[in-house]
């Protein structure tokens, strides 16, 4: 299984739920997944991560493939997305850019999408609403674990 992360599917587990200091195999296995090309995310969420240059920023920039340049395929599925949900980034209040770009990269690529949003309400749709009606599945971290078999043992 193959996986397309949002930002705040770095952030949340990074700065909230998974600090490396205290679950650095967690971490470890992320990056071999990374490695494998398992994980991959668009520029846009690099963008998103750069906003603040800490400590997450800096290991996701050195993750050799993590960041999938645009091709043709992302890019049609791209033109659904925005089709379909119209409302799921405004620009005009800086929201979250790379969403789309994220759901399109899982589109073109037969993959889940790591999120931490929940579904949004109507004319505010949010990851999990697009997800849904393209059929594309949600993760959570924990989820990505359990499903490449991590094991702390």
């Amino acid at each position: 299984m193959d996986y397309s992360f949002d930002t705040s599917g770095f952030i949340e587990p990074y700065v909230r739920l998974y600090p490396r200091d205290i679950f650095e195999p967690h971490w470890q296995w992320i990056e071999k997944l990374i490695g494998d090309g398992s994980i991959k995310s668009t520029e846009l969420v690099k963008t998103e991560l750069s906003s603040t240059e800490d400590d997450l920023y800096d290991w996701a920039s050195i993750q050799e493939g993590l960041f999938s340049p645009i091709d043709e395929g992302t890019q049609t599925a791209l033109t659904e997305v925005i089709t379909a949900f119209p409302n799921l980034t405004d620009h005009y209040r800086d929201r979250s850019g790379a969403d789309p770009w994220v759901i399109a990269l899982a589109m073109s690529n037969d993959c889940s999408v790591v999120t931490y949003e929940k579904m949004g309400k109507r004319g505010a749709p949010k990851i999990p609403n697009a997800c849904e009606h393209f059929g594309v599945k949600c993760y959570t971290w924990i989820d990505v674990l359990r499903e490449t078999g991590f094991s702390n043992r």
